[in-house]
């Protein structure tokens, strides 16, 4: 059931969907994480600096993947908070993309191309209909 009178389009389903699915994927990494300890990290080739940071950071994981999941339902209710909170991520992501790009190569090319679709998309007049309530 959505909260929006507006028909959502096919593509807003998917990214929702994706969202959805990389938050709960995040979600369970970082309290898996919190199973780890550091000697385990250790053994595992980590430093004891980088160790200790990953078995401290998994609640803070957690609460990203928290918000994935918070974003991919908000799109697929059409809530109009999501698209602003979409295209600050987007935007977000091509910056890191970009970052990613210039410091490693071509590995960050598809999640380039990828945030600017969405980019573009999330800036088509069904999609700000669907979320805004205008194009």
């Amino acid at each position: 059931m959505s909260d929006n009178p507006h028909a959502r389009p096919l593509l807003v389903t998917i990214i929702a969907i994706i969202y959805v699915l990389i938050g709960l994927l995040v979600i369970l990494g970082g309290v898996l994480l919190n199973f780890v300890t550091v000697d385990q990290l250790i053994d595992a080739g980590l430093d004891s600096d980088a160790a200790k940071f990953m078995t401290s950071a998994g609640i803070g994981i957690a609460v990203i993947g928290l918000i994935y999941l918070i974003v991919g339902i908000g799109f697929l209710r059409g809530w109009s908070i999501m698209w602003y909170l979409g295209v600050i991520f987007t935007i977000i992501g091509i910056i890191g993309s970009l970052a990613t790009l210039i410091l490693t190569g071509a590995i960050s090319i598809v999640s380039l191309i990828i945030a600017a679709i969405i980019l573009y998309y999330l800036f088509r007049p069904n999609v700000k209909l669907f979320f805004l309530g205008h194009a």
